[in-house]
Parts: structure tokens; sequence; C-alpha cells
């Protein structure tokens, strides 16, 4: 059996689960928690910076290349959702989630000096968000006690991911003929696609009052985006809108698992490009309240 089939059964087998023993549960409770999440895999961008020199027909030119890790499953993330015990120990979960990246910033700065006279400067400003939103099957062992209990969490995750991409290039151009500056400012939206993953977590939970008690647990969450299109959601050049002039292979992008270069010459087909997977995983603490609502 493959490892994705197997990822894919576990959410499956506990939602039937839920609602097949919610029937006969003695104890309904629902759950709200918030957290934050340090990435534990890491995405890679090239940043770059160049310096050319052309004199005449000679080009002399000296780059420099750094590689920008960055994780989308750093930041801060919602979950709210509702449980049952099976057993005095025992329970299962469904909780819905809400994660969300902290920004990250790549740059790219180019100088281009033509015959010791005119130089031009090309930067630009890459900022990359991303977003995740799905449920969280758990089946969860509970401790005894009264006061505090201990617990273990494990599940499956169904994610539904989002990358969002906003650049911001600028061109100096001090060449007779062309505009002194130039600006043109973009938002490229890779598309929401369903991933798989799974998640453990392992906490305690404290009595505050009546039918609620508070938690702390520490959770690991292993997930990757792979999408599998992107599109230019907005693209101004000097303030105005050119979104609706961009060609069909300018503005939509699909990704893939092989293509040929012959296969882009044609600008009424989306780009391609090759999938590529980036890591929503991560490692953090939740804090939240449980409020029993069934005795």
């Amino acid at each position: 059996m493959k490892k994705s089939t197997l990822i894919a059964g576990i959410p499956v087998f506990m939602i039937v689960l839920f609602f097949t023993v919610n029937a006969f549960s003695q104890k309904l409770y629902i759950n709200a928690a918030l957290g934050y999440g340090l990435g534990t895999q890491k995405s890679f961008f090239q940043m770059s910076s160049g310096n050319s020199y052309i004199y005449y027909d000679t080009v002399y030119e000296n780059n420099k290349f750094e590689l920008k890790r960055i994780s989308f499953g750093q930041g801060a993330n919602f979950e709210i959702g509702v449980g049952t015990f099976i057993g005095k120990h025992i329970a299962i979960e469904i909780n819905g989630f809400y994660q969300m990246s902290q920004k990250n910033e790549i740059y790219y700065k180019d100088l281009i000096n033509i015959v010791n006279v005119f130089k031009v400067q090309i930067t630009q400003e890459k900022v990359i968000k991303g977003r995740m939103f799905g449920i969280r099957p758990n089946f969860v062992l509970r401790g005894g006690g009264d006061k505090i209990r201990p617990f273990l969490k494990i599940g499956g995750v169904i994610g539904f991911g989002k990358i969002i991409e906003e650049d911001d290039i600028i061109i100096y151009n001090p060449i007779p003929g062309y505009l002194p500056r130039e600006d043109i400012e973009s938002v490229l939206t890779y598309k929401r696609q369903l991933n798989l993953g799974y998640s453990a977590a392992i906490g305690f939970d404290v009595f505050v009052g009546e039918g609620t008690r508070f938690f702390v647990e520490c959770a690991y969450t292993a997930i990757n985006y792979v999408p599998i299109s992107a599109e230019y959601t907005e693209y101004k050049y000097m303030g105005k809108d050119e979104l609706n002039n961009l060609t069909t292979g300018e503005r939509y992008y699909e990704f893939v698992d092989e293509y040929s270069t012959a296969e882009n010459d044609n600008e009424n087909t989306p780009t391609k490009s090759l999938k590529y997977p980036f890591s929503f995983s991560n490692i953090g603490a939740r804090v939240g309240f449980i409020f029993r609502i069934i005795k």
C-alpha cells in the first residue's frame, strides 16, 4: 500500500468513526486554541545581486548569488473543534484550523554600467506569504485525574494551501529616450490545492471551573503544499492596471512533472514549470480551553 494512500485513509477513517460513535457518546465537548509554530522544513529561493560593465562590444559581469531559506510553517495558527469521549480515557476530535505564515522577503538588484556614461539600476523586492486552512481529525488518549490530566493526540491533516507573491520592480534608466524611472507592481497567486499530512501533540489540561478546562500542548504538523497552477491577479505598470493586456503565457502558469521548452513557445497557453513542494510543517505550542457541552 502506498504511503500517500495510507495517509489519505487516516482522516477519512477518523471522520467516519467520529460520526458513528457520536450518537453513543456520554460526553461531548468543544475546544478552541491559539498558537505559534516554528518551521521545521525550509523552502529555497535564490537571491542575487549583479554588476555588469558594458564597454562597446565587451561585457564584464560580477554576480553574487545567495540561497534564501524560508518556511511557510512558521507563524500564528488558530484551531477550533468538537470532540467526544468513546471511553473513560479515549476521545476523538475533529478540529478546523487556520494557519498564517510570516512574511518572507527576497531581494534582487542589478547595476548595469554602460561605458561609464549610463548606469541602469534594477531592484526587485518580493514578499511571499502563505495561508492554509483545513481539518485535523485526532485520536486522543487522556490520563486520569480531576485537576490535571496529561494527553496525547495523533491524527491526520487535510489542508488547503495558498501562496501569494507580491513583487515590486523599480528600474532607474538615465539613457535618453527611456523613462528615468519605471515601476512594475504585481501579485502572483498560487491556487488552492488539497494536501494531506499528519500531526501529533502532547500536553495537559487543568480544571478551571465546572465544565471548563485550560490546556497547553506542544504540537508537530507535517504537511507540504504542492501547487499545480498560478496566475497574476494584479499587474500594474506605472500605476496603471495592465492585467488584461498580459498574454495567457504571461499571466497563467501550470506546474507539471515534466515539460519541454517547445511547450512554452505558444503565448496563448499557460507557461509550464516544474512542480515544487512548499513546506507548511512546523512544531510549536498552543494554549486554549475545553468546554464540556453534554455530560
